[in-house]
């Protein structure tokens, strides 16, 4: 028995490294050992899942439950493998004898919601799922059943937010998109239904009749109907409340009765921006500008885009194209100015600059613009004062933030995080503002108050969408400011995050050498070569950001992580000690602590470990 429930052990440690077919062989051979071990068939049966070979599994989860029938999670795991066979309602007596010993589990009231679901009872299936988002809240299948639920009952608002919190917990969920496109397709959202069924449909996951419905519900919409009197009035308002694909759809609707709509053009380019599709909204700001009779504001705007979209020489080009139109065009000043200055033209990019002001002196940001072109040539005095202008113009906000990134360049940390601490106060989704005052933090010793601002500016931007102002074309003078490292690592960090691993590299390494001292640069390179198996480097790195900042949780799993696949299961065992004392609820430590455990022999300690992670994270072991 005891050699048993090791192999059990080691079969279930090999489970959570998702090495299925290694933890088979161990739980196989536990099963042989001792034919009567609940544990081992459970596990064995869940690993079978795993491999989708449920039909085996199925008979190891019987085999459990006749052994120990009073055993909830036997219960609960042989009415899943009913569902996958599609006996309903087999799984719901399964999973409502299961609850009966084991009523507040979030994954088990969730599969019982699905069950039901499938037989159709809707109101209940919506009750079961409250009940387990209300045990665990972040639990992704949970809200995608009773979303579905809420569909079927006609409660679309509800449901969609639902759906949405899905797919935010777990992108691409298939069913997830599937009844989001439904409800969206069915609120005349015309282009966000058909992206989600579309989706939903490239995934080959749905059903049959599922993938029907959708396939009906897409032909439908491309035949629109026409827009009613009131559309454009409509598409605003949902603007404003942030929908700006719905209104990106009305918008076209309206175009197509009137391909040369100028203000349907401009707000379904506005609409596109904020999705930051740039590439839709320069096309459309090509049509206006086309159709403007010579007019410099359109090709202004234009230019603005292309700067988004990195193309520095088009854009310049479309300023002063605007200028021979109209001399006195203060935008297309302040657009010149900004590209003179992204390729590296600054004495160019300060006269543009002070020609914007000149031509619009009450204008705030053509002031904010001439403090950025001045900080550039090196009169920080000059550039503060702009900013004192443009903040007596009204424009308080952006003037606080670039008076904080002016003072910071200029190795002034204080003052600097006043300011950026005023712009965040009237600015508080500004991400680049957080971002940098997190830098101010770290330069003034405040280490916890840089990774909370740093983490929280990258919640806020997952795209890094200010790097085209802060680096522009990257000419030598920027290559080699230390106060643009923060930009060079949230751009790798998105590198990395979208699998451009080249990318990424080149980026954070580019960023540490501007930036030696930065402890969250230096771990997220580590964490980077990690991920590509160099565990000796990415001590190093990791090593040199604790140093640095020695409670940096993510870190310290990071390097036990390392250490992990270096051999070195002791030493990690510290390491994930050391991010569980900082954080007691961190799953991913206890996890990691276990798999040491496992590798020191010591199979009672690691299953104690596992123990507690299931506890707080039933979803994670589902």
């Amino acid at each position: 028995a005891t050699r048993a429930q090791a192999l059990a052990w080691q079969g279930d440690i090999r489970m959570r490294q998702r090495d299925f077919r290694a933890a088979l062989d161990r739980l196989t051979r536990a099963v042989k050992a001792d034919p009567d071990s609940v544990n081992a068939r459970l596990l064995r049966g869940r690993t079978l899942g795993e491999l989708g070979r449920w039909k085996q599994a199925f008979n190891d989860f019987d085999a459990a439950v006749r052994l120990d029938p009073a055993f909830p999670f036997a219960r609960a795991w042989r009415g899943r493998a009913r569902m996958v066979s599609g006996d309903w309602s087999g799984a719901l007596g399964d999973l409502r004898a299961a609850l009966r010993r084991e009523h507040n589990s979030a994954w088990i009231l969730s599969w019982k919601g699905e069950a039901e679901f499938r037989l159709g009872r809707f109101r209940q299936a919506a009750e079961d799922l409250t009940k387990a988002l209300e045990v665990h809240v972040r639990y992704g299948d949970a809200h995608l059943w009773r979303g579905a639920a809420r569909f079927r009952l006609g409660e679309l608002d509800a449901a969609e937010s639902d759906l949405s919190e899905a797919l935010r917990l777990q992108p691409f969920l298939p069913l997830a998109l599937f009844y989001r496109g439904l409800i969206r397709a069915a609120g005349g959202r015309a282009l966000e239904g058909e992206n989600d069924l579309k989706a939903a449909l490239a995934s080959r996951a749905l059903k049959t009749s599922d993938a029907a419905q959708a396939r009906r519900t897409l032909a439908g919409l491309r035949s629109p109907a026409a827009p009613t009197p009131n559309a454009q009035a409509q598409a605003k308002r949902l603007s404003k409340e942030g929908r700006h694909e719905a209104a990106a759809e009305i918008y076209t609707r309206l175009l197509k009765r009137n391909p040369v709509s100028a203000d349907a053009l401009k707000l379904r380019a506005e609409a596109y921006r904020c999705l930051g599709r740039y590439d839709l909204a320069l096309a459309d700001r090509i049509a206006v500008t086309k159709h403007s009779n010579r007019k410099a504001s359109p090709l202004t705007e234009q230019g603005e885009i292309r700067r988004r979209l990195w193309d520095f020489p088009g854009a310049l080009k479309d300023a002063r194209l605007a200028l021979k139109l109209d001399p006195q065009c203060a935008s297309a000043w302040v657009l010149r100015s900004e590209c003179e200055r992204a390729l590296g033209l600054y004495p160019a990019a300060l006269r543009s600059a002070a020609r914007a002001s000149a031509c619009d002196p009450q204008w705030a940001w053509a002031r904010v613009v001439l403090a950025k072109a001045l900080s550039q040539k090196g009169d920080i005095e000059a550039a503060l004062e702009e900013t004192r202008r443009a903040e007596a113009l009204g424009g308080e906000g952006y003037a606080w933030a670039w008076r904080g990134e002016i003072l910071r360049k200029a190795k002034r940390p204080k003052p600097a995080l006043e300011a950026l601490s005023k712009a965040v106060s009237l600015q508080p989704t500004n991400a680049w503002v957080l971002a940098l005052r997190g830098e101010a933090r770290r330069e003034l010793g405040d280490a916890a108050g840089c990774l909370a601002d740093i983490q929280e500016a990258m919640r806020l931007d997952t795209h890094c969408s200010c790097a085209y102002d802060f680096i522009g074309a990257e000419p030598g003078e920027v290559r080699r400011d230390a106060s643009r490292a923060w930009v060079y690592a949230w751009r790798g960090g998105i590198h990395r995050g979208a699998g451009r691993l080249n990318e990424a590299r080149a980026d954070l390494s580019h960023a540490v050498r501007l930036d030696p001292g930065a402890f969250w640069i230096l771990a997220w390179r580590g964490e980077l070569k990690l991920h590509e198996e160099d565990a000796g480097a990415a001590l190093k790195d990791l090593d040199k950001a604790l140093k640095l900042f020695p409670r940096y949780p993510q870190a310290l799993l990071w390097k036990g992580q390392a250490r992990l696949k270096s051999g070195e299961a002791g030493r990690a065992l510290r390491d994930f000690g050391a991010a569980l004392a900082l954080d007691p609820n961190s799953v991913w430590a206890m996890i990691g602590q276990a798999a040491c455990q496992e590798r020191l022999g010591r199979e009672a300690e690691a299953e104690i470990l596992l123990t507690r992670a299931r506890q707080l994270a039933p979803a994670l072991f589902a």
